[in-house]
């Protein structure tokens, strides 16, 4: 089996933020937070998901966003509503990008809501390029309302394709308070952009109401928009469009259909062990 090499260190974020002082903390620390939007455009997204209610499916416990939905129409009906404004605010910070989706994403009370410490999957070859996710709160977040919570510069740590909940991208041993996590408390308005291969996580929502917030992973307009599968001990990575997460349920992914309708781009080594030590030795 023949695979890509992977570069010594990847690439910098070069030219999606026009700020210089957010590229270097993009670069540096894996993540910036910008204030992207403006009263009246939480306003309008705020009434668009009064009127389209609650994503079906949705237990009202834990953490559930659009993308675990079986129903693809209300997946197109949010796209409709709330890509427009994303894209029109987030144009006025960045450059060459593509969003390729846009969710709603609840966490409702409970310790049900808490997220373990993980990695995104990978969206793009990041030998190459680099991804980012726009997390977007619709209300005020403190660590109290299970705020994200990062640990800066770990976008480094481990290189390789991080595939389809591969339990590997997930990392129970850092929940730990010898960890340096930061915890993003962010105004309404606020966003943070941070790359899919940052380490996060976000603790139980402990007060009385829900925390909306809004997701839109966004990729540099050169690079293909992928999806990776484990394969044995390796990863099968395929080439998707903006579709595959509006018409696919990602927490039941049907691998056998995302085989069967897109294109095998072939394998390559999955991101390899995390050392422990020495995460907490560099902070």
């Amino acid at each position: 089996m023949r695979f890509r090499r992977l570069r010594a260190e990847p690439p910098t974020p070069a030219g999606l933020l026009r700020d210089a002082s957010g590229r270097r903390s993009l670069d540096s620390d894996g993540y910036v937070v910008i204030d992207l939007l403006d009263q009246d455009q939480v306003g309008d997204l705020l009434v668009a998901r009064a009127a389209l209610g609650s994503t079906p499916g949705d237990p009202r416990s834990g953490l559930f966003n659009d993308t675990f939905s079986s129903e693809p129409m209300y997946k197109r009906q949010v796209e409709a509503a709330v890509a427009p404004i994303m894209t029109s605010a987030l144009g006025m910070h960045l450059d060459g990008f593509r969003m390729v989706g846009c969710v709603f994403i609840a966490k409702w009370p409970g310790e049900a809501g808490r997220v373990v410490p993980h990695q995104d999957a990978s969206f793009v070859d990041e030998g190459r390029f680099h991804s980012f996710m726009c997390w977007c709160p619709l209300v005020d977040t403190q660590v109290t309302g299970g705020t994200l919570e990062v640990i800066p510069g770990s976008h480094r740590y481990r290189r390789g394709t991080r595939a389809h909940q591969d339990p590997t991208n997930a990392f129970a041993d850092l929940d730990a308070d010898d960890v340096p996590w930061r915890a993003l408390s962010m105004r309404v308005g606020q966003a943070v952009l941070y790359d899919h291969a940052l380490i996060h996580r976000s603790g139980a929502n402990t007060g009385s109401d829900v925390r909306l917030a809004l997701g839109a992973p966004l990729i540099p307009s050169a690079a293909t928009l992928m999806y990776a599968l484990l394969a044995e001990e390796d990863a099968e990575v395929f080439a998707i469009d903006e579709a595959f997460f509006l018409d696919h349920q990602l927490d039941r992914l049907d691998l056998a259909a995302v085989r069967r309708e897109y294109r095998s781009l072939g394998r390559r080594r999955v991101a390899g062990h995390l050392d422990r030590r020495a995460v907490v030795a560099r902070g």
